[in-house]
């Protein structure tokens, strides 16, 4: 569990944010702080909008959002983007998306590539033709005049395969066919027998062949037959124009993706064949790295690009050379499978078949991401961020350390082209408008009309604020023979009710949201928390429900709409509530009162605790009640702030926990709390 993790205590970057590693899915991670780091990226995402249920491209906006809001003390968590995931059939089929940890140790769910280490490429591959595949359908809707992808100027390659007939060893390039073209956005290296760097081995993947075939008239030939081999057709996929940002896959886990990048001499045995060495694996790890950071590094910085005008094909070189049309490529991304454990060294360093890897021990990812700005390396790991002591820690690999999952080049004359590809901004009025204005009652609110919306939204205004859970599962729990438990898995909750109550205007204290979230098909929660969320059976589930139903992501665009234009969210406990809904909200946009009515080094005051003894009203008697519970956090608040304005609030606080203390932290009908004043002649009730 991640609850009251300092985060910032491992991280020492001042801007980034990492990701809690808690889910089922957090090899994820690495991928998401790929595409974060991609500014034109996120640009795109911040002004995507649609109307769909199941939207990859929004929950990564949701995502980023955090992420930017999050740093550097905070970490967020990506199970909201995971359970998307898990309701998009091809995500599924791809086998991107696993449903639980337990599920993943038990089994080996092999991906469309056949190797579980390789589940980070797919999952890359397939975010990018998503992503490209959602922004390509938003401009069709809002009839935008460009009809191309952000995705494809960014990462599109245009790419052709052509097949031709082979003379021995040599392509006869007049018999060149072209079959088709595609742009893709990622590219899996290949690794020729003959490379001798990686500029070899990056000619031969923009290049590739992709097999062969004997023409008609030999198929009842033999393949050997001189004549036969004359009258091969092979094919191959080539790359025609270059992308801005080039996305790299390399093969993780096949023997040729081993042998490449594991050659530093003697490396494997840096353990030891002695049957007493007692080395374990951070010690072997780290003999490595710096036996790798030592030894001539196989990654450029540095590559250079262009295309052959009279084959049409990539050149590829490690420096510019004399020819002035290249284009200069930099480094900026690498994510590696890290071998730092015993069984997952020991399994990899052996094994030549990526199919019998053990799915239990397959190495972490991890990712290297440069600043552009000041040069500067960090390396993330989940939520731990630390800066690169040695810019050779990013380049260098050995099979006992670290491998190579995916390698990320940006042109660098393309940093400069970031406004040009920029959006229009949306129109926030206009968004708020759609979101939260319609003069119409739904469940117990009644939405803002056009003539409130600026007196109780916006910069600096109050808005009450209140969520009530269900637990989808509930919390796995161990018991041994002394009676002691301990949590195995924590209980996966899910947001159910969200209410939030104008804290300005007229109608101060009146909610204008207050929206349950249908369930997704298929999906019943264990428990309804009836006690605490007066939720029961059926109360979530379209048709049959009491209420009116919104799906979850039209609760994130309000709330997130809210925080854009600078509310100030008021409420009790909010720091766990926007923990459990994964919503970042920056200090000085939260008004906590379990905060605002704590001693230092005291117990915290329950809602209904304080509802009692300082309004001398009564809540949650029977059950929790979030439009309830919101208007009492408004109404605590304005009475802070009005003991504050007085000079009274501390003396108030004291004689609060005295009376808490003395009455076993409940209100006593017959002996309401009063606070006395330092003259016995003036008192405030509170009843």
């Amino acid at each position: 569990r991640m609850d009251g993790v300092d985060f910032g205590l491992f991280n020492s970057s001042p801007s980034l944010c990492g990701l809690q590693n808690s889910h089922s899915n957090a090899y994820m991670n690495s991928v998401l702080q790929m595409l974060y780091h991609q500014p034109h990226l996120r640009d795109a995402l911040d002004n995507h909008r649609c109307q769909a249920a199941l939207c990859v491209t929004c929950e990564l906006r949701f995502l980023f959002k955090m992420l930017m809001l999050g740093a550097p003390k905070v970490a967020c968590e990506a199970s909201n983007l995971a359970r998307t995931f898990a309701r998009l059939p091809n995500a599924r089929a791809l086998g991107v998306v696993d449903d639980s940890a337990l599920e993943l140790s038990r089994r080996m769910t092999k991906t469309a590539d056949g190797s579980q280490i390789r589940k980070v490429e797919s999952l890359s591959r397939f975010l990018l033709e998503q992503l490209h595949s959602d922004l390509s359908r938003s401009n069709l809707r809002t009839e935008s005049s460009e009809h191309v992808s952000i995705i494809s100027k960014l990462f599109g390659a245009e790419t052709e395969v052509v097949e031709c007939s082979i003379a021995g060893n040599t392509r006869r390039e007049k018999n060149i066919r072209k079959l088709r073209t595609s742009t893709q956005f990622q590219h899996t290296l290949r690794y020729p027998q003959n490379a001798k760097n990686f500029v070899d081995v990056l000619k031969y993947s923009l290049d590739a062949p992709l097999g062969e075939v004997l023409l008609c008239s030999d198929a009842g030939t033999s393949r050997t037959d001189e004549a036969s081999s004359r009258n091969l057709i092979h094919q191959y996929r080539i790359v025609r124009q270059l992308p801005n940002v080039l996305v790299l896959a390399a093969e993780s886990g096949s023997p040729s993706w081993k042998s490449f990048w594991s050659r530093l001499e003697n490396q494997t045995n840096l353990r030891g064949n002695n049957a007493n060495d007692t080395s374990d694996a951070t010690e072997v790890a780290e003999q490595c790295a710096l036996s790798a950071m030592n030894s001539p590094l196989l990654l450029p910085e540095v590559l250079y690009f262009g295309m052959d005008r009279h084959t049409k094909k990539p050149i590829v070189a490690g420096e510019k050379h004399n020819n002035s049309e290249l284009e200069e490529y930099e480094l900026r991304v690498v994510l590696a499978h890290s071998f730092v454990d015993d069984q997952v060294q020991e399994q990899y360093a052996s094994s030549t078949d990526n199919v019998s890897i053990d799915p239990s021990k397959i190495p972490h990812t991890v990712s290297y991401i440069l600043d552009p700005d000041t040069k500067s390396w960090w390396l993330i790991n989940d939520f731990s961020i630390r800066l690169c002591e040695r810019e050779e820690e990013v380049r260098a690999f050995c099979d006992r350390w670290k491998m190579p999952a995916l390698i990320l080049y940006t042109k660098k004359s393309f940093d400069h082209d970031r406004s040009s590809l920029t959006p229009p901004k949306i129109n926030h009025l206009l968004e708020q408008k759609e979101l939260l204005c319609g003069n119409h009652r739904i469940n117990r609110a009644i939405s803002l009309t056009e003539q409130e919306l600026s007196v109780v939204v916006g910069r600096g205004k109050l808005v009450a604020l209140d969520c009530e859970f269900v637990a989808m599962k509930r919390a796995q729990v161990s018991i041994d023979q002394k009676l002691n438990t301990r949590e195995i898995s924590p209980a996966v909750m899910a947001l159910a009710r969200v209410s939030v109550l104008r804290g300005e205007g007229e109608s101060m204290g009146q909610p204008f949201l207050d929206d349950y979230i249908a369930l997704p098909v298929n999906e019943t929660p264990e428990d309804y928390l009836t006690r605490f969320s007066g939720l029961t059976a059926g109360d979530l589930t379209p048709g049959i429900s009491r209420y009116s139903l919104v799906d979850l992501k039209s609760v994130y665009r309000k709330l997130l709409c809210l925080l854009e234009a600078g509310c100030i969210f008021v409420g009790h406990g909010l720091k766990s509530d926007f923990r459990v809904i994964n919503f970042v909200v920056p200090p000085e946009q939260v008004i906590d009162t379990v905060r605002l009515y704590k001693l230092p080094g005291k117990r915290m005051l329950s809602l209904r605790f304080l509802t009692g003894a300082v309004l001398g009203t009564q809540i949650q008697t029977e059950s929790h009640d979030s439009v309830e519970d919101a208007a009492s956090a408004l109404l605590l608040y304005r009475r802070y702030c009005a003991l504050s304005a007085s000079g009274k609030f501390q003396i108030f606080l004291n004689d609060l926990y005295a009376y808490g203390k003395q009455h076993g932290w409940t209100v006593v009908e017959n002996e309401p709390f009063i606070f006395f004043q330092e003259h016995p002649d003036q008192r405030v009730t509170h009843h």
